[in-house]
């Protein structure tokens, strides 16, 4: 026997554990700090796009990790609270690291400031401007405008939810002590990059509506339904999502008066949030319908935001999204025909594995999208290029953790486990299906709406379903969304370029309907300090129908060459205030021959599309999006066409423009791709190993979380 081995027995038993304890929880305190140090360097990192891509990857797999070593603490030293304000301390520190910084992935917080002077203004929502939320966020917006008017404030009141919404899991762990799981989500949410990302640096505002749907769920499953509906109310009049598990989780209220009048008291909390915007329109005597003060907008605000989108979609969309609510209502059919056969002792929990195996399916097709997207036709027709490899990183480790979810149903179903999953554990799950299914609903997508699925995930008693969904959240979040192009991140090698240092190439001319003098329009190109400004004044024309037809060109020669692989980029930007309600429409347009000596002609930037007050946009063209592009092109001349859509003088502005060849797929990017999912791979074996030797197979029985079973 060797001398390690000898002192290894000789040691007490007590010792042992001791030592072993210790190590544990260095190893925790060092993974924890890793996670802050990753939280910091964002604070840089964002600033450019594949620089947030590879923080946030090294950064999951930290997290990913960190919930190995709390669940495996948990499970070898039994549940053990951390005090609650050091769990304020580790929320609030990683969140406090993202402010005063002038770094945004999202430029949403930008517009909540435009709301606010819109009311100081004594304009209302829905009425005077466009406001796309119900009215409870608008009340948020409007004291910060009257106290603090910064960015800042909307990242410190999202972290603020965010501390609540940790006290309030913390209470749970503290009231059932049955269940050790509960015990680690105070942490793990505490921690949760996609949390600190849209709290402390984008400053969303879904921890607000998440806090109220948490309360509405952890008082329904208390038998206070009454509680539980003012809650959901007020969740849904926040940010709309919370009504759309009404319809389920009015069943876990017993009888069905008692459902109606759970039905009633959300849907009065919700309509009357709306009051206070109303009664100042009410009492002026002018009710104008939504957006009628500004008729250039096609969306009059939140309940055109909420369903108006439907009618512009493409018929593909259309068509998706039909499909998905039809086979929606399809299963909560089949659920709630099942909802009356309990699953028995010697049954299997069928309905239950149906949606694990759903949703399963749900985030591998999330996953595939995301790995595919970048090398799909549909990808050059937007406004910036999602790198190849972060999609190929991103969809692998979704895919992978995705099928651990399809493995524990085989690993269950071969085991001929039987399992008691009554019917709470089956809304709980089938309501993050459905907030899941909705945060994809949309034509577009973002990140932070997977958080909109977090709160009934939390109730979840089976931590192997629970944690591995949210690992699968966070490895199918990482997006940068399209809003900060300045700061794209790419050193692209350009084939031609204008900067603006001098504007001696351009030209301008006027295109003028007949009753429109020359001299009603002045229009003007100059350079200041490398941007070039396109300044029109069309204050002169009064008739409103007649300026439409009018059109502003400026037009340059230029000779470059193009194939499917090149790609035109322009940064540009527009003069007017306020952001929503635009003065005039901007497009960029070019002429050129083919290898056959016949004219090509093309669009750059739509005229339909308008450049923001708010930040630089980084337009990206493929030329590959031209129908029968099959040889060279030579442009010869570009075009900038600009329309005032009202009586007023406004300025777009280009910094640059450029063409470079695109290559998805580079040796150095191979090697990104290596980097960055090994470690995940790692994290994720590892948390599996402790999922693993788990009781979650033989699920016990649902009672509520207090000892208190009435209902109100």
């Amino acid at each position: 026997m060797n001398i390690v081995a000898s002192m290894t027995e000789s040691k007490p038993h007590w010792l042992n554990a001791f030592v072993a304890s210790v190590s544990l929880h260095s190893l925790i305190l060092f993974t924890l700090t890793i996670n802050i140090i990753a939280a910091f360097l964002l604070r840089f990192a964002a600033a450019a796009m594949y620089v947030f891509f590879v923080v946030f990857f090294l950064w999951s797999a930290s997290y990913i990790f960190l919930l190995a070593l709390i669940l495996y603490d948990a499970k070898t030293n039994g549940p053990q609270r951390i005090p609650l304000i050091l769990l304020i301390l580790i929320t609030i520190l990683p969140r406090a690291l993202l402010l005063f910084t002038s770094t945004l992935i999202s430029l949403d917080t930008l517009w909540y400031l435009d709301f606010g002077k819109f009311m100081l203004q004594g304009k209302m929502p829905y009425a005077d401007f466009y406001f796309p939320y119900p009215p409870v966020f608008g009340y948020f917006i409007l004291i910060i405008s009257l106290i603090a008017p910064t960015v800042d404030s909307f990242r410190i009141l999202s972290t603020v939810f965010d501390v609540l919404i940790v006290c309030l899991l913390d209470q749970m762990a503290k009231q059932v002590h049955e269940r050790p799981e509960l015990s680690t989500l105070p942490l793990a949410y505490a921690l949760f990059p996609v949390t600190i990302i849209e709290a402390g640096l984008n400053g969303h505002f879904e921890p607000i509506a998440n806090l109220f749907l948490l309360l509405s769920i952890w008082f329904l499953l208390n038998g206070k339904s009454d509680r539980s509906a003012l809650f959901l109310g007020l969740s849904a009049a926040t940010k709309i999502y919370a009504a759309f598990i009404l319809p389920v989780v009015i069943f876990l209220v017993p009888s069905w008066k008692n459902r109606m009048r759970y039905s009633l008291i959300s849907l009065a909390t919700f309509f009357l949030t709306f009051i206070p915007f109303s009664i100042p329109v009410w009492l002026r005597g002018d009710m104008l319908p939504p957006g009628a003060a500004m008729p250039e907008l096609s969306s009059g605000g939140f309940f055109d935001s909420v369903f108006g989108y439907l009618t512009r979609l493409s018929p593909f969309h259309q068509i998706t999204v039909i499909a998905i609510g039809t086979a929606l209502i399809t299963a909560l059919g089949v659920f709630f025909y099942r909802r009356s056969k309990s699953d028995g002792p010697s049954q299997r929990p069928v309905t239950y594995d149906v949606l694990v195996f759903a949703l399963a399916v749900v985030f591998i097709a999330m996953a595939l999208i995301a790995a595919v997207y970048p090398f799909t036709p549909a990808a050059i027709y937007v406004y910036w290029r999602y790198p190849g490899d972060i999609a190929l990183i991103r969809g692998f480790c979704a895919i992978i953790t995705s099928m651990v979810l399809l493995h524990v149903l085989r690993r269950r179903w071969r085991m001929r486990l039987t399992r008691k999953v009554t019917l709470q554990h089956k809304i709980l799950l089938l309501s993050t299906g459905i907030l899941l299914l909705l945060s994809i609903s949309r034509n577009v997508f973002y990140g932070w709406y997977l958080l909109w699925a977090i709160p009934p995930l939390l109730f979840m008693k089976d931590r192997r379903i629970l944690f591995t969904i949210i690992v699968c959240m966070l490895l199918i979040y990482p997006s940068y969304t399209h809003d900060n192009f300045v700061n794209l991140g790419y050193s692209e090698e350009k084939t031609w370029v204008d900067d603006f240092v001098g504007v001696d190439a351009w030209s301008v001319s006027v295109n003028l309907p007949s009753g429109v003098s020359p001299s009603n329009i002045n229009a003007t190109i100059s350079s200041n300090h490398g941007i070039g400004e396109f300044f029109v004044d069309a204050r002169a024309v009064q008739n409103t129908t007649a300026l439409r037809y009018v059109s502003i060109i400026w037009s340059r020669d230029v000779h470059f060459t193009v194939t499917s692989l090149t790609e035109f980029v322009d940064l540009v930007s527009a003069s007017w205030d306020p952001t929503f309600g635009r003065l005039g429409e901007f497009g960029v347009f070019f002429e050129g021959i083919n290898e056959t000596r016949d004219p090509v002609y093309g669009m750059i930037n739509s005229p339909s599309w308008s450049p923001t007050n708010l930040s630089w946009v980084f337009w990206r063209f493929a030329f590959a999006s031209l129908p029968r592009l099959n040889q060279t092109v030579e442009v010869t001349r570009l075009f900038v066409v600009a329309s005032a859509l009202t009586p007023n003088r406004m300025t777009f502005y280009i910094d640059i423009m450029y063409t470079t060849e695109y290559h998805v797929i580079t040796p150095v990017s191979v090697l990104t791709m290596v980097l960055l999912i090994f470690p995940n791979m790692v994290a994720l074996v590892a948390l599996n190993l402790v999922l693993n030797d788990s009781n979650d197979d033989t699920l016990l029985s649902d009672r509520p979380l207090e000892d208190s079973s009435s209902h109100e």
